[in-house]
């Protein structure tokens, strides 16, 4: 499980968001082995997390229809 923070990228003050884990101790392992992270922009998140979560999201709209 992961969420998102906001964050500045230091080069041009353009927003990404930064992913972390909410398990404790893992974001600095990450950070060890690879290097902090540098931030994506919202639509490359929604781009890489879209298909994994559009059942769930799909699953949620009410149906309004008479049955």
């Amino acid at each position: 499980k992961a969420m998102f923070s906001p964050a500045s990228r230091l080069s041009d003050r353009s927003r990404v968001w930064v992913e972390r884990s909410v398990y404790e101790g893992v974001d600095s392992a990450i950070d060890a082995l690879f290097g902090p992270s540098a931030g994506r922009e919202a639509w490359q998140i929604a781009a890489d997390n879209g298909a994994r979560y559009a059942s769930e999201a799909l699953a949620r709209i009410p149906d309004f229809e008479d049955n």
